[in-house]
């Protein structure tokens, strides 16, 4: 990977010596993900799409560790001359692509500053402008952290946005629990102005208010709901605009990615605020995606074209994808999770009021989910810092490319051309042929059949996974005259049971060559125990040819 050259400014904040970290901060609590419907059946269309995911990833990981990565040498740069970088592919469809910093490996690990400088065009500061970070006691303030991030990203030329001012959470250790409603207020507003005043004209957006809002779209309860009553909401964003009239003030929460019975909530709140004059100017979508549950793009971009006609600016604001409870080959559960981030990304550049892409954080070196959610892989580089599939995805979608990494086969020897060692017949006999072909020079013959069910059979659990659509297909012809049904089926195993999908079917003859095709994805109970791909059908006794059987995974399935 080639890098920019970082400034002495640069690398001197990302290598400074760390401070310790706040005595009792508040963190997020692990709560349920919202994982929307699914049909858990198998089916040959495909996913279903969904309020999925995962809730908002407001945490921060700690201090750095001892070992630090090293950035790869290369991004898998294009070599029709597009631009390598997310920064620059970015910049061709009039986007930002950016990530949420933490303060603990910018300054500890080298990697983290070289890739995050090289990578993003803006940055939003994870944790580090939240009230229990920058204001420490009644009287005291601490932007150390907050300074440190911003000046970063000025002299890496990267937009900044705020997050989050107003967030039920937050609640700092030396606030009392019992303070009247009036106190709260001042403290409020004075919150609101330090933070804004000190960064007007640096920090150009905020997250004024940060997720605010149940999961049936009303507004959820709160201490600052109860303190303020319910318009606390618009005076933080009249504070917001008094203390930096030229900022950009922005709604923002999870579980609203798609039409829903919440974000109908966050439509009704936004558009109450614009009646009322008061002063909003976007929305976030938090995107916090679990991969196998993920919307689709037609659902993704209704839901941002709705608050675009309201005049609003729309961003994809803390996205991550999880995969760790996916079954089945890691290049695949990869992929599966390649194929969201595509999605996500098509959807925001197909919308012209889609304006920018943040993802919550970019290395899986440093990532909230595993801090709450388990151990997991949800971001766009590794923990070496190696670009994922889901980088290249990413890229390809904001170039308005296909999703990349599809192409490769899961069934091997499927042209019948070499030998049959990756082949069984469940007891029949199977032989290459060069009596009939649908390509090239030969096909499987079957015969000897004792079973319907007895064809050309190939293990494939080892090379695919939950959650990515395939397409299989496979050419069928009679040896003698008639006509017989014909299945193409994939089989697998989980702890559910068995299960069987009929990817393609039709009537074989003798007169010409039939296609059985279909699309698929698994839906996996536990792990993935056993699974095949094999064509079966005719009778007992019935001879048929088979040629081209494939398995490839179906990544224009949007």
């Amino acid at each position: 990977m080639m890098f920019r050259t970082l400034s002495p400014l640069v690398m001197g904040l990302a290598l400074s010596a760390c401070s310790e970290p706040k005595a009792g901060d508040s963190q997020r609590p692990p709560r349920s993900a919202d994982t929307g419907e699914t049909d858990t059946g198998e089916t040959a269309a495909g996913e279903t799409g969904g309020d999925t995911g995962v809730t908002g990833g407001d945490t921060d990981s700690g201090p750095p560790p001892d070992d630090t990565a090293t950035p790869p040498d290369d991004t898998g740069a294009s070599d029709t001359g597009a631009p390598s970088t997310l920064a620059a592919a970015a910049a061709l469809s009039g986007r930002t692509i950016g990530a949420a910093v933490e303060y603990w490996p910018l300054v500890g690990d080298p990697a983290y500053p070289a890739v995050l400088a090289e990578q993003f065009s803006g940055v939003v500061p994870a944790n580090e402008l939240k009230w229990n970070y920058v204001q420490t006691g009644p009287e005291t303030w601490d932007f150390t952290q907050a300074d440190t991030i911003i000046a970063f990203a000025e002299a890496s030329g990267q937009r900044v946005k705020g997050h989050a001012l107003l967030w039920y959470y937050i609640w700092p250790d030396w606030l009392d629990e019992d303070i009247s409603a009036p106190e709260f207020r001042g403290l409020i507003a004075t919150l609101i102005s330090e933070v804004m005043t000190r960064y007007r004209g640096r920090v150009t957006e905020w997250d004024v208010v940060n997720e605010a809002l149940a999961w049936d779209g009303s507004l959820a309860q709160s201490s600052y709901r109860d303190l303020l009553g319910e318009d606390f909401i618009a005076d933080a964003y009249r504070a917001a605009a008094a203390a930096d009239p030229d900022a950009r003030l922005f709604y923002n929460d999870f579980g609203v990615e798609t039409i829903n019975a919440k974000s109908d909530g966050m439509y009704a709140l936004v558009s109450d605020l614009l009646e009322r004059g008061v002063p909003l100017h976007g929305v976030g979508l938090q995107t916090h995606l679990v991969a196998g549950e993920a919307p689709t793009v037609a659902e993704l971009r209704a839901n941002i074209a709705r608050f675009t006609a309201l005049g609003l600016a729309v961003h994809i604001s803390e996205m991550d994808v999880q995969i760790k409870d996916l079954a089945g080959a890691d290049a695949d559960r990869l992929l599966a999770q390649a194929l969201v981030y595509h999605r996500v990304v098509t959807a925001c550049v197909q919308e012209p009021g889609c304006e920018e892409i943040l993802f919550w954080g970019f290395t899986d070196a440093w990532s909230w989910i595993d801090t709450w959610y388990g151990e997991d892989d949800p971001l766009l580089f590794d923990e070496s810092y190696a670009p994922k599939p889901a980088f290249h995805a990413v890229r390809a979608a904001l170039l308005e490319e296909e999703m990349p990494g599809c192409a490769d086969d899961r069934v091997q020897g499927g042209d019948f051309e070499g030998d049959l060692s990756d082949w069984s017949a469940g007891g029949a006999s199977l032989t290459l042929t060069g009596d009939a072909a649908h390509s090239g020079a030969g096909a499987a013959l079957v015969t000897d059949r004792t079973a319907a069910w007895q064809g050309p059979s190939q293990a494939v659990d080892a090379r695919i996974a939950e959650a990515l659509p395939y397409r299989g297909t496979a050419w069928v012809r009679l040896v003698d005259e008639g006509e017989e049904p014909t299945s193409l089926t994939l089989y697998y195993a989980d702890d559910g049971g068995d299960h069987y999908i009929h990817l393609g079917t039709g009537d074989a003859t003798a007169d010409g060559w039939t296609r059985l095709q279909g699309t698929a994805t698994l839906t996996v109970a536990g792990a993935l125990r056993a699974a095949s791909l094999y064509v079966e059908g005719p009778g007992v006794g019935v001879d048929f040819y088979v040629d081209e059987v494939s398995l490839i995974p179906d990544c224009s399935s949007l």
